[in-house]
């Protein structure tokens, strides 16, 4: 997969995100909070990946899922920094 169909999937769950939540304004604390709690996430599939006793059927759907939880650590990065920056803008 290349560089622009990774930032398509990470603009994707951005959008998502923005549907699923509304506009919600968060503070920085918030959005660390939401942070840890997807690299939580990111860390319980690369263990099921890869921690014995590996159960190759497990192991496709464990790396698909950090994938996905790669893509929506993205996101919220994405989101904390639109954010900082409307901040910015509105000082």
């Amino acid at each position: 997969m290349n560089r622009t169909a990774v930032l398509n999937c990470i603009n994707n769950e951005r959008l998502k995100q923005d549907a699923q939540h509304g506009k919600n304004v968060l503070s920085d604390l918030e959005f660390y909070a939401i942070l840890g709690e997807e690299f939580g996430e990111a860390g319980r599939a690369l263990c099921h990946a890869h921690v014995p006793p590996i159960d190759n059927s497990i192991v496709k759907a464990a790396v698909d899922n950090l994938e996905y939880e790669l893509i929506q650590i993205a996101a919220v990065c994405v989101a904390w920094i639109e954010q900082i920056r409307e901040r910015k803008r509105d000082e």
